[in-house]
């Protein structure tokens, strides 16, 4: 059974950094759509099991909570 691809190949493939693979998969800051089309195509070509959710999602965002915890 064939390897999948990890993150530091998508990051290889793509040319950029492991941290800005991690915010395009992870959606953990804004990146540059020129950048996320990047990560996404590399994502297709590998056949990352993110490739999917990154195609489907690529348009729509996640919408912020906030959380606050109240201690008596």
């Amino acid at each position: 059974m064939a390897r999948r691809a990890g993150l530091k190949e998508l990051a290889q493939a793509a040319g950029v950094s492991l941290a800005t693979v991690d915010r395009v998969l992870n959606r953990r800051e804004a990146v540059r759509p020129e950048t996320e089309a990047l990560v996404v195509e590399a994502a297709l070509r590998l056949g990352h099991p993110a490739a999917r959710r990154l195609m489907a999602g690529a348009q729509a965002t996640l919408p912020d909570f906030r959380i606050g915890v109240l201690l008596h």
